[in-house]
């Protein structure tokens, strides 16, 4: 019989209606533990991460996998998502308080959930797996085992990922302003303060380029910065690089709250109370890009940029930026807080003063300007990028060059826009590349040069007229590629004697464009495939209930890649 496992998405108002309540007060709710040892963090709400704000708690579980996970209230599972990368294996619960509870990188399922997932797969053939359960079908109590503990999706070690959401809203709620018992007497430490001149007729330090001013904490347990005032003038915006720690492990967390005064004036704010998932990528317009890109630090700008669109702030003044006039001294006050209300302050003073002799003119900028709040192209004869409006977070001067491009490269490597200036979702790019035969057509594409590895990422797209047009969400380098290779399977463990065994492990690896499918079949009967990027490894289930008896049995295994190309392996087995 087939199944219906994808439920709308007018569910979640369903479910609403189905607890009939509305969401409760923090403090009015108890939580149970979702691991049986003490809690320690390996990172918290809130923290920044790459193109977001870190949505839960990152728990350690002792270096390990293999950990009890339990339902943290009673409730019943109303979603079960598996995926290669991302969360992993994650489980949802939704409970009648109005939260719903999230935890991923599980390593597997309880009995329960594990045979739901599973036969959704094989009714699907296929591993990854959006599921909705109605409220009846698996509903837990508190402290009820629901999975182990691993390392799946795009983790980078063991922990259990855990997030407490509004039902309704969907918002992600800072789980530390809960009940769980976790010890932190630790307060923020203050790295570095950024000054920035924010035009042309501002100056810092007697520079137009940002200032940073280093920071230690003085004997009263107050920090102090390396200057104690800097002399400038004009429009000034400051950014900050602070992070948090709690006891018992030195990893770097993110801060709670974030107050900045000048001359006692509340001048801006920030609370990390709760989360929007739709804004997300906007944390690349809070943070100071470039030092980010280049250095791997989080500067938090304490002023707004003109596209920012985030919802985390409350008092802020001239959009947080400071105007300093010769002979006006302004005293600058930073306080950094955590959930727990463990506070650092840091201060100093902007000193207005007339530009000194060596001050530089204002470098002319080159470029073709593109506004932040309007579409914008860029079109050469063998490039053309079309961004549509709300691409940008602030004006720009568009960079573009054209040099020669990798060795077996289709086209010439065209380097578009600054890699230090981020870009708030995707937009078009096409390259131009006409000497392709026809039969080369389907395996073009688009690779963005990478300077860390030193390699190339596939970006996709699809060659239309003598271009390979594709969407990217990111300036670079960025040329055109042919992946006609297949993926490479090697064998781990399959033996043709399987007698007794309930899995085997093969290998697989792609050159370019990246594993696209992985699927397996014995007698023609698909199998279920477990593909772990991180390691290239595929487990795939050999379940005698789902294969029926034969004198023989046949094993095919097909790889492709994002391109089409395509690997096989077949062999004959018993077992």
């Amino acid at each position: 019989m087939k199944r219906n496992w994808l439920i709308s998405f007018f569910f979640p108002a369903l479910v609403c209606c189905w607890w009939g309540v509305a969401v409760a007060q923090t403090d009015s709710v108890v939580w149970q533990a979702p691991l049986d040892i003490p809690l320690f963090l390996a990172g918290n709400f809130g923290e920044l991460r790459s193109n977001h704000f870190h949505s839960g708690l990152d728990i350690k579980t002792q270096g390990r996998e293999g950990l009890t996970v339990r339902a943290a209230e009673e409730g019943y599972v109303s979603r079960i998502k598996i995926s290669p990368y991302g969360y992993g294996l994650a489980v949802y619960v939704t409970h009648p308080n109005g939260y719903t509870t999230v935890y991923a990188h599980l390593q597997r399922y309880s009995a329960e959930i594990e045979a739901f997932a599973k036969e959704a797969q094989y009714d699907l053939q296929q591993f990854e797996v959006d599921l909705f359960p109605t409220p009846g079908q698996l509903p837990v109590a508190q402290g009820q085992m629901i999975g182990l503990s691993g390392n799946s999706g795009s983790s980078g070690g063991p922990h259990l990922h855990f997030e407490i959401r509004e039902t309704e809203s969907e918002f992600p709620v800072n789980p530390l302003l809960f009940n769980l018992e976790i010890q932190d007497d630790v307060a923020p430490e203050i790295r570095e303060v950024m000054i920035i001149p924010l035009n042309d007729r501002s100056w810092a330090d007697g520079q137009r380029d940002a200032v940073r001013l280093g920071c230690s904490k003085n004997a009263n347990g107050a920090y102090k910065t390396d200057q104690s005032r800097v002399y400038c003038q004009g429009k000034i915006g400051l950014a900050i690089d602070v992070i948090d720690k709690l006891n018992g492990f030195p990893n770097k967390c993110g801060v709670y709250e974030i107050r900045m005064y000048a001359n006692d004036e509340l001048t801006y704010e920030q609370v990390l109370d709760k989360l929007c998932f739709d804004t997300k990528r906007y944390v690349n317009s809070h943070q100071v890009y470039g030092v980010n890109r280049s250095e791997r630090k989080y500067f938090q700008r304490s002023y707004l940029l003109p596209a920012n669109g985030l919802d985390i702030y409350g008092v802020i003044r001239n959009g947080g930026s400071i105007e300093v006039s010769p002979g006006e001294v302004v005293q600058v006050r930073y306080e950094i807080t955590d959930v727990a209300g463990n506070r650092s302050t840091v201060e100093f003073k902007l000193e207005g003063s007339e530009p000194p002799a060596t001050l530089s003119a204002a470098t002319a900028p080159t470029g073709e300007l593109m506004r932040y709040d309007t579409v914008n192209a860029f079109r050469s004869d063998e490039c053309t990028v079309y961004l549509p409006e709300g691409r940008l977070y602030d004006d720009l001067h568009f960079e573009y060059t054209q040099s020669k491009g990798p060795s077996g490269a289709l086209s010439d490597l065209h380097a578009i826009g600054s890699t230090h200036v981020p870009v708030h979702n995707d937009f078009t790019l096409k390259i131009k590349c006409d000497s392709l035969q026809p039969a080369d057509w389907p395996f073009a594409l688009v690779a963005r040069y990478n300077p860390r590895s030193k390699g190339y990422v596939a970006c996709g797209g699809k060659y239309r007229h003598g271009w390979v047009e594709t969407r990217v969400n990111q300036f670079g380098s960025y040329c055109v590629l042919l992946d006609s290779v297949p993926p490479v399977i090697r064998n781990v463990d399959l033996a043709d004697n399987m007698k007794g065994r309930t899995q085997f492990n093969v290998r697989i690896t792609d050159d370019l464009s990246g594993i696209e499918s992985w699927n397996a079949f014995v007698n023609g009967h698909w199998i279920l495939g477990s593909y772990d990027p991180k390691r290239n490894t595929v487990v795939y289930e050999l379940d005698a209930s789902r294969i029926p008896k034969a004198d023989r049995y046949e094993l095919l295994i097909e790889v492709k890649d994002e391109r089409g190309n395509t690997a096989t392996m077949q062999r004959t087995i018993s077992f």
